[in-house]
């Protein structure tokens, strides 16, 4: 039988605990990522979208309009989402 510690079960734990939280780090930093990439591309959209209403037909501004409108609320939501990824973020860092 291999030599072993007397807390070594419990220095397993703790090295067990370490390694979930860095998960859960990882996990966070996936998370503020994908919120970023999700703001390109709606911002991308928006960008399309004005290109296509300049050559568009003057009777669908109205609804150019309101898509844009859409996208810039989405744009919000989009920029809270990554907010509270980024304080999970921090927070999940903290008990790194």
């Amino acid at each position: 039988m291999p030599f072993r510690y007397r807390l070594q079960k419990v220095l397993d734990f703790r090295i067990n605990q370490k390694e979930e939280q860095r998960m859960r780090v990882q996990k966070a930093q996936r998370a503020v990522y994908q919120a970023e990439q999700d703001i390109k591309k709606n911002n991308q959209d928006i960008l399309d979208t004005k290109a296509g209403m300049r050559n568009a037909d003057p009777m669908m501004y109205e609804r150019y309009d309101t898509f844009i409108k859409h996208l810039w609320e989405e744009d919000e939501k989009l920029q809270q989402e990554k907010q509270l990824a980024l304080e999970k973020l921090e927070k999940e860092k903290e008990l790194l």
